[in-house]
């Protein structure tokens, strides 16, 4: 998961350098922090179904 965090990282950055406005720069933090949250969110989720699955299969 360590990916998800430079990817943070590096969208901080471009939206600090681009922004021309405190309000533009909000707006894109605000959206880039959603982004990050869905796809961490899919991760968890891919996670728990992986180790369910592995868990069912040593029960088997």
């Amino acid at each position: 998961m360590h990916w998800l965090d430079e990817d943070l990282q590096k969208g901080y950055v471009k939206i600090y350098h681009t922004s021309m406005s405190i309000e533009e720069f909000k707006q894109k933090w605000l959206d880039l922090q959603a982004k990050h949250e869905a796809r961490f969110g899919e991760v968890v989720e891919q996670s728990r179904k992986d180790i369910q699955q592995e868990i069912q299969t040593v029960q088997e």
